[in-house]
């Protein structure tokens, strides 16, 4: 089995991601706004630095059997709202490829990643009510 390198991974996620939050993700990065990375038991935490007064937190699963990333999340609106990657994670994803690479090491290059979910909002239906 193949495993992941860090570019392989990274150019899996950057298929999935907007130009611009790559930059952003990028500009974040290399200003050092990644801090507090963390990794427990498969679930790698960091907090990101953006415009935003308060930091977001990212949080990247690997799957149990450490093949996989199971899924990716951010506190931030434009992926908690819009369901999409955002320049927090870009960053989060760049930090983790450049300084602990250990961490994704035993990733499968050949599983890609999911692309982001855009959340779907329900249309609730009106009831009908039966008036007697």
């Amino acid at each position: 089995m193949q495993k992941a390198t860090g570019t392989n991974l990274i150019e899996q996620f950057y298929d999935h991601l907007d130009e611009h939050d790559w930059l952003d993700g990028v500009d974040l990065y290399q200003a050092g706004k990644v801090s507090e990375l963390s990794n427990y038991h498969g679930l790698i935490t960091a907090k990101v630095v953006g415009v935003s007064p308060l930091p977001a937190e990212v949080r990247i699963k690997i799957h149990p059997a450490g093949h996989c990333i199971q899924w990716i999340e951010c506190t931030c609106r434009k992926n908690r709202v819009g369901g999409s990657y955002c320049e927090h994670i870009a960053a989060t994803m760049i930090h983790v490829d450049r300084e602990q690479p250990d961490l994704f090491k035993r990733l499968d290059a050949k599983m890609p990643l999911k692309p982001p979910s855009a959340q779907r909002k329900r249309k609730v239906k009106a009831q009908q009510q039966n008036v007697v």
